[in-house]
């Protein structure tokens, strides 16, 4: 029956600590109070958490059905609730008593750390003598203003969290400041004199509490208070206030629930209400019994602990200074935070006042261990209950079986992906396994945790999100604690604008830039045009820069305009107003492409690259924050157009970020100082990337968060990834100056200590599994790698309280004896049995041997057809017989006797090989790869190789050119790229010598061609059918006699080291058959700039008698891949004695140099093939493979005799 509540007397008060080792048990009396006394209508219920994942795991408690016997009971909904972090409402609180005080104090951090910027950077400050430390460590940046600007801005935004951290927990150090003493109370409150080098601080906070006096224009002194001054006020307000005059704005129930550590000044206020408030704190305590002697520092502690026994009832006469030996060695190592906040907890609490409110049950204890819970993690969290010491657990001689109790497990990796694999394969193995057990399991009872969730979101999405919906292995998942900046594009893309001072505008960043669905909506362009932007950006080479005056700012010379983006868009300007009618104008040179509707896209480059520069050139100046929001949000409106609500979320988050920082400046006065961009871009991303309590958590998948305060609330399964030495704890190192750090007192904050009790809270709230695991092996050299110090403690504790049960694999039946003689032996024994070491890939054969370890299993079928593709592969049926739909042409005969395996792949089954990354070019052309010096000479080749040329006039021809691809981009400007083009083209000039030698032979141009027209009969399982072959021959010319003759100029080598390049000869050698079977007695003359051949004219039957054997074998390769390889099948014939004249290699006269030579020649093929190794994987099995054919079985030799003999003997001739 719930009470009524409308008098003091039926509403009772106080300050109210309800504690107990189980949250559940405590969560389900805080459900009972509320039902008991329920708040008025429209009245909201205050709840102080300290994550997101306490306030969701309460919020779905409350919407709880509410029906009786239910593990929990509810009100069917969860509305009217307002869940804060505890720091956030003590100002409220503040607010609500003293209504005169602001919305933010000016002593806040934020607005600290412009008001100590202003100081340190406008005024004399730094001139005094005693801030000569500050002015030693400014002075460190050197001359340049802008970091001299940002240094100062940093080490105010440190000094601003420092003075935060005395406002609360060293308030009477600030109050000793202020009246003029330089000096500090210890613990014991003896005040000790500050040294010499440290007196700066006091005089800079006298400093900057005399400047928030000046500021403030009314006469109500309250809002000059400090922090430490405000919260005295409030108390005493707070002293006089009755129920029948206290505020409406302050709640009459507070609830803090779960908190593992509250500041004595925050425990100060919910005290100080609780006259007027029902204020209920739900404290989890690891032990029912007093613990705090067993961890050092305890004679910091100011009294003695009230609430719990300090001993166990039944052992008496322990020495106190001995009593740290008989509690639990992990509570003593881990739970110092924990220790400390409760005994200030203890220190205002007042039980009797009421404990007849909950009939006495004030202290939730309830045991770990039941008839149906009695594994190693229940007895682990059973003995920190009882504060069991190990000495009493050694006792217990308690066994262990690691077959059937696997609640504590660890694992050992390679690397966090490794982590992240194994993790899923484990969860599928929980899940299945509690299917078949007919036990409730759902993935939002799993909770995964590490040190840092950025490093390991990326593996997750790789690990957990390749799998579809309709996979069985799909497991849904949710990761939290991860901050939008990064992973919102429209922030990400706000916050490379913000940092355009440092952009050096490369092509990659800038079309990322693009890609954002914001930015593209705003350039009214679709995904769709992406390609060809890109395209156009490549071929008008645009590398980096937006012009030659912003390439200033990285230090180079003036007029560096090649490259940029201003430099490509004229040249695509250009080419779209004047197309190819003119070579170029005003040294820009036009790019053609642009044409067509299309070209409205280089508009919208445009119009994006003016913005750019616009901005460029306006960070280069200082505005004050009004201003530089102002700015900020025509940066908005030019750059970025919603597309979606999670844009329209992003811009709010930085409008209301712009309007804090405006709030800020005017708390610290500063609203008219000039700021960099620099500074003011710090601060909004800081403000954007604020943690907030409505992440989502606790939904139907797989949690996967961050190691933080209270996020372990009660869960079947606790995962702990990326254990590792080094990265947990997690080390937060003070600054230099942090008085605290030296003068420690209970209660104060310390990551490493924060840490230490997180995975004390996480070992607790695991309510069946408890898993940990590590990086514990190098992935270069597979060395042994420690865990987190932490890890290795659990690990001994346990190795050394329990062993394995008689008889288990690995152990000696008679294990007392092995305890008395081998102790170590049994404690590897024991680690061994509950830990796991996997193997480094996630297709290792370790998985799938007969004889494994039964713990290594995988659910990726995948990795096992990969060590299975050999049987397979013999029970592989074969490919119906295929013919081509259309008429094949001479290249993909030419493909094909280069690399016939490829071949088979690339155009029988469409699987072309796997293109390396072309990642765009974001520097000039300093030096040209192999085929980028192919695709040089290629095209001087096709633009000035023309008849009647002397040398000077193909010199200046060679000049135009190199002039010509200068004005493109394609060659650095200036005497750097002549000479770099020069010496590519060494051999030109001889190599147009000889052709136009040629050409004077065969002055006449051979032109209406006939195309080739081949029928070409396939037999196959007595089916006979055509298909087409066609082909126009090209550059075939006439001597006045009438001789044919075809010139073939090649800008790739014909030799190398003399001797031959065969790839360069096969589609020569195809055009000469091609031009004598059409034309009589042809010659064709191949050259290079290394190399030159001749092919000997050949009759039209014996030319088409080769070609249609060619392409017979072209079909035979397209049935299925067949053992020939181009250099392989070469080094066949020479072996065979047909030796080229001016061949380099001699023949092999012994096996050992045969097979060498073989061998050579094959590497060759892989070079140029994708697929080759794929189905041949060396030299051998190329060999030993043969077709049976009706004629017979057709191996390496008789292939290599049909595809390159005929080619082959025109060379040796030659």
């Amino acid at each position: 029956m719930a009470a009524n509540n409308n008098s003091a007397s039926e509403w009772p008060t106080g300050f109210m600590v309800i504690q107990g080792n189980h949250l559940e048990d405590l969560r389900h009396v805080m459900v009972d109070w509320i039902e008991r006394y329920p708040l008025q209508p429209l009245e909201n219920e205050q709840i102080l958490v300290q994550s997101n994942g306490i306030a969701q795991w309460l919020k779905l408690a409350l919407a709880e059905p509410a029906s009786d016997g239910a593990d929990v009971r509810g009100f069917g909904i969860a509305a009217a609730v307002q869940v804060d972090l505890p720091g956030r409402f003590i100002w409220q609180a503040y607010r609500s008593l003293i209504p005169e005080l602001p919305t933010s104090s000016p002593f806040d951090k934020a607005a600290l750390t412009w008001r100590i910027y202003r100081l340190l950077s406008t005024s004399d400050l730094l001139e005094q003598p005693v801030f000569e430390p500050l002015q030693s460590f400014l002075a460190e940046s050197g001359d340049n203003v802008a970091d001299q600007q940002k240094r100062c801005y940093r080490l105010s935004a440190v000094l601003s969290d420092l003075f935060d951290q005395y406002q609360v927990y060293r308030a009477d150090w600030l109050n000793l400041w202020l009246t003029g003493r330089d000096s500090l109370l210890n613990q014991q409150g003896v005040e000790v004199p500050l040294s010499a080098e440290q007196l700066w601080q006091p005089a800079l906070w006298r400093l900057v509490s005399a400047d928030i006096q000046t500021q403030q224009t009314n006469q109500d002194t309250t809002l000059n208070h400090s922090r430490s001054e405000t919260h005295q006020q409030f108390l005493t307000y707070a002293q006089h206030c009755t129920w029948d005059n206290r505020p409406e704005e302050l709640p009459r129930r507070v609830i803090v629930f779960g908190v593992s550590s509250l500041p004595q000044q925050t425990l100060e206020v919910l005290k100080g209400i609780s006259h007027l408030s029902q204020v209920l704190l739900f404290v989890n305590n690891p032990s029912e019994l007093y613990w705090g002697d067993i961890i050092e520092g305890r004679e910091l502690l100011r009294q003695e602990y009230k609430r719990h026994q300090r001993t166990k009832g039944s052992v008496t006469g322990f020495n106190e200074a001995e009593l740290h030996q008989y509690g639990h060695p992990l509570l003593a190592s881990w739970g110092k935070q924990g220790r400390d906040y409760l005994h200030l907890l203890d220190e205002q609490d007042e039980k009797e006042q009421y404990q007849s409110f909950f009939d006495g049950r004030i202290d939730l204890f309830s045991p770990c261990v039941s008839p149906d819970r009695s594994h190693l993690l229940a007895q682990l969290q059973e003995d920190i209950l009882q504060l069991r010491s190990l000495k009493e657990r050694q006792g217990l001689q308690c066994e262990i079986a690691p077959e059937s109790d696997q609640s504590i497990r660890f694992s050992i990796v390679h690397s966090p992906q490794r982590e992240v694999e194994v993790l899923q394969d484990q969860l599928l193995a929980e899940f299945e396994q509690a299917a078949r057990k007919g036990q409730k399991l759902d993935p939002r009872d799993i909770l995964v945790m590490m040190p840092d969730i950025n490093l390991y979101a990326p593996h997750i999405d790789a690990v957990f999100g390749r799998h579809a919906y309709s996979d069985p292995r799909f497991l849904p998942y949710h990761i939290s604690d991860q901050g939008q900046r990064h992973r919102n594009s429209l922030l990400i893309a706000f916050e490379k604008l913000l940092k355009i001072e440092h952009s050096r505008f490369t092509v990659s960043e800038l079309l990322d830039f693009i890609e954002v669905p914001a930015v593209l909506n705003r350039m009214g362009l679709s995904p769709d045009a992406l390609p060809r932007i890109q395209h156009w950006v490549q071929g008008a080479q645009i590398r980096w820069g937006l012009k030659a005056e912003q390439k200033l700012d990285f230090g180079l010379p003036e007029q560096q305009d090649q490259n940029t983006w201003r430099f490509g868009l004229k040249r695509m300007l250009l080419g779209f107003a004047t197309g190819q009618h003119i070579d170029h104008w005003q040294e820009i040179q036009p790019y053609a492409e642009v044409g067509g509707l299309e070209a409205s896209l280089v508009g919208a480059l445009v119009q994006l690259i003016d913005q750019l520069e616009y901005w460029w050139q306006l960070q280069k100046t200082s505005h004050n924050a009004t201003q530089w929001a102002e700015h900020l949000h025509q940066l908005l409106d030019r750059f970025f157009l919603a597309s979606h609500d999670t844009d329209q979320w992003a811009l709010e988050q930085i409008e209301k970020g712009l309007e804090r920082i405006q709030q800020f400046s005017q708390d610290a006065n500063s609203q008219n100082q000039a700021l960099p961009l620099s500074i003011v871009a710090d601060n909004l991303l800081e403000q954007i990337d604020q943690p907030t309590l409505t992440q989502k958590f606790l939904g139907g998948s797989i949690n996967f968060a961050t190691l933080m305060p209270m996020r372990a609330v009660p869960f079947k399964q606790v995962w702990l990834l990326g254990m590792n030495d080094g990265d947990y704890p997690r080390s937060n190192r003070p600054a230099d100056f942090d008085l605290m750090a030296d003068h420690y007192r209970p209660g104060d904050r310390s990551r490493r200590d924060d840490d230490r009790y997180l995975l004390l809270e996480a070992l607790l709230s695991a309510r069946d599994k408890l898993v940990i695991s590590w990086v514990g092996r190098n992935i270069k050299d597979n060395s042994s790698m420690p865990p987190s110090v932490l890890v290795g403690q659990l690990r001994d504790h346990l190795a050394a309280g329990w062993h394995l049960k008689s008889g288990t694999d690995g152990h000696s039946q008679n294990s007392s004896h092995n305890r008395n003689h081998n102790h170590n032996q049994e404690r590897a024994d024991f680690l061994a049995a509950i830990t796991t070491e996997y193997p480094m890939q996630p297709f290792s054969p370790e998985y799938f041997k007969p004889t494994r370890d039964a713990r290594l299993f995988t659910y990726g079928a995948e990795w096992r057809a990969v060590h299975d593709r050999a049987d397979q592969a013999e029970q592989q049926r074969p490919l119906s017989v295929w013919y081509p739909e259309s008429a094949v042409n001479i290249k993909q005969l030419s493909d094909f006797l280069r690399s016939p395996v490829d071949a088979f792949f690339n155009q029988r089954l469409q699987i072309y090989p796997p293109e390396e990354i072309q990642l765009a070019a974001e520097t000039e052309t300093y030096a040209f790869d192999g085929l980028g010096n192919w695709a040089l000479k290629d095209q001087l080749i096709r633009q000035s190789f023309q008849m009647g040329l002397t040398e000077d006039d193909f010199a200046i021809q060679i000049d135009q050119f190199i002039a010509q691809k200068q004005r493109e981009g394609v060659l650095i400007a200036g005497a750097l790229g002549q000479h770099q083009a020069k010496q590519q083209f060494q051999k030109m000039p001889e190599l147009y010598q000889k052709w136009h030698n040629l050409r004077m032979q065969y002055l006449n141009s051979v032109d209406n061609l006939a195309p080739l027209h081949l029928a070409v009969q396939a037999v196959s399982n007595n089916e006979t059918k055509l298909w087409q072959f066609e082909a126009l021959p090209s550059e075939l010319y006439q001597t006045s006699q009438g001789d044919y003759g075809q010139i073939c100029l090649s800008s790739s080598s014909l030799r190398k080291n003399r001797a031959p390049q065969w790839r360069n000869y096969v589609l020569p050698w195809l055009k000469h058959l091609v031009a004598s079977v059409s034309y009589p007695s042809v010659t064709t003359h191949l050259l290079s700039p290394a190399g030159e051949a001749v092919f000997a004219p050949l009759s039209a039957e014996v030319a088409e008698a080769e070609l249609r054997q060619l392409l017979q074998l072209w079909w035979l390769g397209m049935q299925q891949p067949i053992p020939l390889a181009l250099n392989t099948g070469l080094a066949y014939l020479y072996q065979q004695g047909l030796q080229p004249e001016g061949c380099a290699l001699d023949r092999a006269d012994t096996d050992a140099k045969l097979a060498d030579y073989f061998v050579k020649a094959f590497d060759k093929d892989l070079l140029y093939s994708a697929y080759l190794s794929r189905e041949f994987a060396d030299f051998n099995s190329l060999c030993q493979c043969r077709l049976l054919r009706q004629g017979g079985a057709l191996g390496l030799a008789e292939l290599s005799e049909q595809a390159y003999g005929k080619l082959y003997a025109q060379e040796a001739k030659a």
